[in-house]
């Protein structure tokens, strides 16, 4: 951050105050804000509180006779001004900016305490008449303005973390950008949701959305409850008979035509069947309420396909999250086998990363598929479905290295080639990897360059390590 105020100060001719508070306007933007400079500079100065004579030209000469403008006390040798002439005594000055630091962030912004008067209070009188503790509060907010207001920086998300992330050029507004933070969390620099590669933000957003709101509660009593034709409450219907008795108001009514049930006996079809309802279903009166409940059923049924799967693998990254925290032990009692040391055996805990990433992935792609595809079937959809197929067999081999050739190799006290286990599961964790950037990169421009080769042959592409 300082760099970028000596580079941008040297360049207009400013000190460091005047080119944070340039940078700041600017979010940080170097460039913009030196292109808006010398272009007008008049007007930036304007928006930002700066005077176009330089600070020195600008103080009023000390006069003795002087007031304070908050206190009203005499100024003499405790005057304090700004370069736009306005004198306090260095005690009010100083309660003016403890004031403000207490109000929050907007103390960046701070302009000089006379009503009249939009100049910006100089950085400088920030460190001179601020008490340690409220400077370092100063400092803090201006840090996090770098961080807040910068496009090419943010926190990490991860909760307790105080890292922050920067990236070398501006991201895309739709794609996903990962970062990987020093501790371990993996997140989107664009949403600050969880790395969601290969859906985007938007997919995500929706996504979201609909796993909390109440769309697929509806979707879920539409297609299996009926509501009761007094009190109009949902009811679901748990046994075989179509008489129904509302558990709220008690109205006894037909679950098939919706009358009441002392209308009907052995003549209209009795407790199992109705034939006032199938009537009215031949002459085509239930076409609407059936084509309704066939399309609230086929909509649960397809969330609810993508969702599990999608929750399955959000599950399976957790489980690996956890192995990964308890890998010292395993790794000692490795260590302690094979007389390796744990320094050696990196290989284990790189292969659970890649367990926890490529579940992660795996598990965007549900959400992905559920927006980018339709409910109609069709060869980049049976094209992608494979692609997943083939994802899920490599973690799936993966994981059973760790979960059970690791296992048994331990159990049995080293029966097999310690030599052949760590080379395969070296190569494997290799191989997985590279599938999985290869298809989440193939995915993020829609399968356009595979499905034109494949999607006749339905051959996996010999460039993707299966």
């Amino acid at each position: 951050m300082r760099e970028e105020m000596q580079e941008l100060g040297a360049c207009l001719n400013l000190g460091e105050g005047g080119a944070f508070s340039v940078l700041r306007h600017f979010r940080w933007d170097r460039h913009a804000a030196q292109e808006a400079w010398f272009s007008d500079e008049g007007r930036v100065r304007e928006a930002v509180g700066l005077l176009m004579v330089p600070a020195a030209s600008s103080s009023l000469p000390v006069d003795a006779s002087e007031t304070c403008g908050i206190c009203f006390g005499d100024l003499g040798p405790n005057r304090c001004a700004a370069p736009c002439g306005h004198a306090y005594c260095r005690e009010c000055y100083s309660q003016f900016l403890v004031t403000a630091i207490e109000g929050g962030a907007s103390c960046l912004d701070l302009r000089c305490p006379h009503p009249d008067c939009a100049m910006l209070v100089p950085l400088a009188f920030f460190s001179e008449l601020l008490p340690e503790r409220e400077h370092k509060r100063y400092e803090r907010f201006g840090l996090c303005s770098y961080v807040d207001d910068n496009r090419l920086t943010t926190w990490c998300p991860a909760p307790g973390c105080a890292n922050v992330a920067e990236l070398s050029e501006m991201p895309s507004e739709t794609g996903a950008t990962e970062v990987k933070c020093k501790c371990g969390h993996v997140f989107c620099f664009t949403c600050q949701e969880e790395g969601h590669r290969p859906a985007d933000c938007e997919m995500v957003r929706r996504w979201k959305i609909k796993n909390s709101a109440e769309s697929e509660n509806m979707n879920w009593i539409m297609a299996n409850s009926k509501p009761c034709p007094s009190c109009k409450r949902p009811i679901e219907k748990n046994q075989g008979c179509m008489h129904m008795q509302c558990s709220v108001c008690g109205h006894n009514f037909c679950w098939l035509c919706g009358r009441p049930w002392s209308e009907h006996g052995e003549g209209t079809g009795g407790y199992y069947a109705c034939n006032r309802y199938e009537a009215e279903k031949k002459a085509g009166k239930r076409d609407a309420e059936l084509a309704r409940r066939d399309t609230a059923k086929g909509s649960l049924e397809r969330y609810m396909h993508y969702y599990e799967r999608y929750s399955f693998n959000g599950d399976a990254a957790e489980r690996g999250k956890k192995e990964l925290e308890n890998i010292e032990e395993t790794l000692q009692a490795l260590s302690d086998l094979t007389q390796t040391p744990t320094s050696q055996l990196r290989f284990v805990p790189d292969a659970w990363l890649q367990v926890i990433a490529c579940s992660r992935t795996l598990k965007w792609t549900y959400a992905y598929g559920y927006y980018h595809f339709g409910v109609a079937s069709g060869k980049k959809k049976e094209f992608f479905e494979f692609l997943q197929g083939e994802a899920e067999k490599n973690l799936l081999r993966l994981r059973d290295l760790l979960e059970r050739d690791l296992k048994e190799f331990l159990e049995e006290e080293g029966a097999g080639s310690f030599e052949q286990l760590q080379s395969t599961m070296t190569q494997i964790t290799q191989v997985t990897k590279e599938f999985f950037e290869k298809l989440a990169g193939e995915l993020e421009l829609g399968l356009a360059g595979l499905t034109d080769r494949y999607t006749n042959s339905f051959e996996p592409d010999c460039s993707l390590p299966l």
